[in-house]
């Protein structure tokens, strides 16, 4: 079945739920993306007078948000992937854990959001020579450079630096968008690739499980383009 990230290792212990055919596991990131979606349907729907629609909308985002607090986990202060048939958080942090920070809803105090942030830079966890590996560095299945388990992906890139800007982190987008831009020149420059995932320790994508040429390898690119505007926010909130 499809996980989302196919290969993560955060799916390894999640178990198949037979009854609703899908895995006992809350995903923080797809969670993230929904209310951040249905919240974007909310500001469409209020600019083109549809106040139902609005309404049903704000209702759902509303809901949604609250299930995206309970995977706040106070004691590592940063969101988790949570486990529904035990309740338990999972150990295994990806960049999607950063993602609630796209939503303007979210309730977590300055200090919490700086101690997410600190992750970013960290060598043991999604700091190092080159960004954003798909899952820390210091779980085991980093070492794999095996897709999903440790290697850069553009998309993740692109949806993390867009958090960060929502959260007013700019410093840190700043940083990150950067670094995934001299990575995307360098595979350009030196080898003509535009690649699909890059392996996080060497720097080079485009062999074995990366396709050379894949079309969110340019995302970095689209990205600085969209940081020169000066409206660069998702949302209403985020703009005022």
């Amino acid at each position: 079945m499809e996980s989302g990230a196919d290969n993560g290792p955060v799916y390894d212990d999640a178990q198949y739920n037979s009854n609703y055919s899908t895995l006992d596991l809350a995903d923080v990131g797809l969670m993230a993306l929904f209310v951040a979606d249905t919240l974007a349907l909310v500001e469409m729907a209020e600019a083109l007078g549809h106040h139902t629609q609005q309404t049903v909308l704000q209702k759902q985002a509303a809901y949604w948000q609250n299930c995206l607090s309970s995977l706040w986990r106070k004691d590592q202060k940063i969101y988790a992937y949570r486990h529904l048939n035990t309740g338990e958080y999972s150990e295994v942090y990806t960049p999607c854990c950063l993602w609630p920070l796209l939503t303007p809803k979210n309730q977590l105090m300055h200090q919490d959001i700086q101690s997410m942030l600190a992750r970013l830079f960290d060598s043991n966890h999604f700091g190092g020579r080159w960004m954003l590996p798909a899952v820390v560095r210091n779980h085991p299945s980093y070492r794999e450079q095996d897709y999903w388990r440790g290697r850069i992906w553009p998309p993740y890139q692109f949806i993390t630096w867009l958090a960060l800007r929502e959260a007013n982190a700019h410093e840190q987008a700043s940083k990150l968008l950067n670094n995934s831009l001299e990575l995307l020149e360098r595979n350009w420059s030196l080898k003509h690739r535009i690649c699909e995932n890059f392996d996080a320790e060497s720097g080079w994508g485009g062999e074995g499980q990366s396709d050379p040429f894949y079309t969110w390898g340019a995302l970095p690119a689209f990205a600085k383009i969209w940081a020169q505007r000066s409206d660069c926010k998702l949302f209403k909130e985020h703009r005022s």
